[in-house]
């Protein structure tokens, strides 16, 4: 991980899941239910940060979010949602 969205999805993870995720080198195939250990309501917390971090508005893109699982996923769909954001 070395972008800026890179470093603030790590920081952003690490505050859903601070004490499971404190010591663990996070990697993009990284399932956020499995691996991660996020649950639902984690995963709720995670993308009302992504909104406030990125300004995205998720639910606008419901079914893209649908079909997120790993890390490397939430980092794609910041990429591109982020590029059509309006400046």
């Amino acid at each position: 991980m070395s972008s800026s969205v890179d470093v603030a999805l790590e920081r952003l993870l690490r505050e859903v899941m601070p004490r499971r995720l404190h010591k663990i080198a996070l990697k993009d195939s990284m399932s956020l239910n499995g691996e991660l250990g996020i649950d639902s309501i984690g995963l709720m917390s995670l993308a009302f940060r992504i909104e406030e971090e990125f300004q995205i508005d998720l639910m606008e893109h419901a079914d893209k979010v649908a079909t997120i699982r790993t890390m490397g996923d939430v980092r794609n769909l910041i990429l591109e949602l982020g590029q059509k954001a309006p400046s």
